[in-house]
């Protein structure tokens, strides 16, 4: 049997969504700002792409944390 899909946590991200982006693309912006030559450049496009990757990966570890966390669910 499916388990039902947990719509306050999807609620969540969606909720977090519109504040995330404009933040990414304010580091964008600035990483872009603060380039002096092509190498600045790749060296702060390496930096957003590392930082969009950890980004991620903490958004996953904490879904995991939260998870591990919850009770156990029982038949009823």
């Amino acid at each position: 049997m499916k388990r039902p899909i947990d719509l306050k946590s999807i609620s969540k991200i969606i909720f977090w969504i519109p504040f995330a982006l404009p933040l990414i693309a304010l580091l964008k912006a600035v990483l872009t700002w603060v380039e002096a030559s092509a190498k600045i450049q790749t060296a702060a496009d390496t930096l957003f792409i590392i930082f969009v990757f950890a980004l991620i990966a903490f958004n996953i570890y904490a879904w995991a944390q939260r998870k591990k966390m919850e009770p156990p669910k029982t038949r009823s």
